[in-house]
């Protein structure tokens, strides 16, 4: 059986807790089942070496900005290399990556398509949070590390019960 394509999308690979995350679900699933892949917005990062190492190639998307054309290069290289590599699944691990991945991917017709929501909505400003509503909208399941996330989404932003996904942090 053909390994299964799955790209990771996180805004970085350097520090905090998605960026760790991202890192460790990519080197620790399964290589016999999955292909890993990485996607990152901005270059560099001192997990990038330990990923590449692990044979999971990395892929930088050219995202400066949503209000300038960045956006479209950045989408377009997503779409090359989702085609180039048969992408099957895509999770986006953060804000930036949810906002640009889940509409970037459907865009690209890839299959399934994972958002995560971390923290309370209320942290975000109110345009990304009107954007998070969209890609909410666009994904297959939201993860997110606590039920008190999950149920604020339901409760708050109507998301629909069944495309949470609890998964505790660590």
């Amino acid at each position: 059986m053909p390994k299964q394509q799955i790209l990771l999308m996180v805004q970085s690979l350097g520090h905090g807790g998605c960026e760790r995350d991202a890192a460790k679900i990519a080197m620790g699933l399964d290589r016999e089942r999955f292909q890993l892949h990485v996607a990152v917005l901005r270059e560099g990062g001192f997990r990038v070496s330990e990923v590449v190492a692990a044979g999971i190639p990395v892929v930088h998307l050219p995202l400066t900005s949503f209000m300038n054309a960045s956006v479209v290069r950045a989408a377009r290289v997503l779409g090359s290399y989702v085609r180039e590599h048969g992408i099957r699944l895509i999770h986006c691990f953060d804000v930036p990556t949810d906002i640009f991945g889940a509409p970037a991917a459907r865009w690209h017709r890839v299959p399934h398509v994972l958002t995560s929501q971390l923290s309370y909505r209320e942290l975000v400003l109110p345009r990304e949070r009107a954007l998070l509503r969209v890609s909410d909208r666009l994904s297959d399941f939201v993860v997110v590390n606590s039920q008190a996330v999950g149920d604020s989404l339901v409760a708050e932003f109507n998301l629909p019960a069944d495309k949470v996904l609890l998964c505790y942090n660590g």
